[in-house]
């Protein structure tokens, strides 16, 4: 099946209109891949994806690399689970991986990195 386009899992939110995963998902098309999005609400067959991009959102619950929360943050508990099991299975099957943003930093934190939980005060 030379010809087959590569299926990508994109993460995200699971809001109904979410103008990033419509970003991705033309970004894919036109690289040639096609996007399956994966949220919450958006489950996919793991062993169909060729690649997984982790894409960007709210703030990653400061517990996952031992800090404290920020009175003010927005955290989604859930998704932060989904998105390092899907993670882990890309690192354990050699999938390609790609993360934006948040994605980026939950990767970090999935190989043992820490973040800065407010960076107001490094600038």
């Amino acid at each position: 099946m030379a010809n087959r386009r590569p299926i990508i899992g994109v993460t995200g939110n699971h809001r109904r209109l979410s103008p990033s995963w419509i970003c991705i998902r033309l970004s894919v098309f036109l690289t040639g891949g096609t996007a399956r999005r994966i949220s919450i609400r958006h489950s996919v067959d793991l062993k169909t994806l060729d690649a997984i991009i982790v894409s960007g959102g709210d703030d990653i619950h400061p517990s996952l690399y031992g800090a404290e929360e920020m009175p003010k943050a927005v955290y989604d508990p859930k998704r932060d689970e989904l998105e390092q099991a899907h993670i882990h299975h890309a690192l354990d099957h050699g999938l390609p991986l790609l993360g934006i943003c948040r994605g980026h930093q939950l990767i970090n934190v999935v190989l043992g990195g820490k973040l800065h939980s407010d960076i107001r005060d490094l600038r």
